[in-house]
């Protein structure tokens, strides 16, 4: 008798694990924002999201807004000088929007830092507390919810379904507030990014104008060729559509093609550390003047 009740306790914590990996990841809502663009009259420019990358040696985290380099740039890819950033209150009963400046001094230079490679679109900006007060927010945690690239090779292959959030075609919310959009997609190919053959890789879904920058997050499954993974994780960063090499006797509308190029977390992680190397940087020259 023990040891049926011992069996039947078992199965149902394996249930109840399986019903909490199989919720919508909607906590992941709150580390998602608009961004809006002051020059175009506040039509959504884009989507970000706020990632925390955790401080050495201490619980904490820098926080950082993560998102497309062309999102934050003018179409002679000098950058904007402002954008506005759409939170909810922090009663959670209407937006906020919240400026922040993209460039500063005299000359003006990007307070952003993009990624090195100049074919990365991924782009990262620190975050003051300020801009955080009286609004709802979350953060991706760099040790909990991201996989690294050797992770990523061990966890994720084509067939794995994923989420992106977002805000297409400006789908900002009802009222001034937000309200995320999410879309499921599948990945469809990426042994060519872990052969070092592509710098990015593919899911298969719809993305529109509006999507750039948005998080694309690993649904928890177990497959055949991956490891057993229970918990919402973010593997990249959506930077457009695929757009596919025209065929002179057979034309494909790239338009249509419903393919979604996907910058890889890793990245993420490459650009915040030469935003650290930047910042040690200038803090050295201001402190040799």
């Amino acid at each position: 008798m023990k040891y049926r009740i011992f069996i039947v306790l078992i199965l149902s914590v394996l249930v109840l694990s399986t019903v909490k990996a199989e919720l919508k990841p909607n906590s992941y809502f709150d580390c998602v924002v608009a961004i809006i663009g002051i020059e175009e009259h506040n039509i959504t420019k884009g989507t970000g999201f706020l990632f925390g990358k955790r401080k050495q040696g201490v619980g904490d985290y820098d926080i950082y807004l993560v998102t497309n380099k062309h999102v934050l740039q003018n179409k002679d890819n000098s950058s904007k000088n402002e954008v506005k950033i759409l939170f909810n209150s922090i009663d959670n009963m209407q937006g906020i929007l919240r400026p922040l400046k993209l460039v500063e001094g005299n000359p003006s230079l990007p307070v952003w830092t993009g990624h090195a490679d100049s074919i990365v679109d991924i782009a990262v900006i620190k975050l003051n507390d300020s801009l955080l007060e009286g609004v709802i927010y979350d953060y991706f945690k760099s040790d909990k919810e991201a996989f690294n690239k050797e992770e990523l090779g061990k966890n994720v292959s084509e067939g794995d379904d994923v989420y992106i959030l977002g805000f297409p075609f400006g789908f900002v919310g009802v009222e001034n507030k937000k309200y995320v959009i999410l879309r499921n997609g599948v990945v469809s190919r990426i042994q060519d990014f872990f052969d070092g053959k592509s710098s990015d890789f593919i899911v298969d879904a719809f993305i529109f104008h509006g999507n750039s920058g948005s998080p694309v997050i690993l649904r928890p499954k177990s497959g055949r060729k991956t490891k057993s993974n229970l918990h919402y994780k973010i593997i990249g960063v959506a930077k457009g559509r695929a757009f596919p090499e025209k065929d002179k006797n057979n034309e494909v509308d790239g338009n249509n093609t419903g393919l979604c190029l996907v910058e890889s977390v890793n990245r993420i992680f490459e650009a915040i550390e030469r935003a650290e190397k930047v910042k040690g940087e200038n803090d050295l020259e201001i402190m040799n003047r």
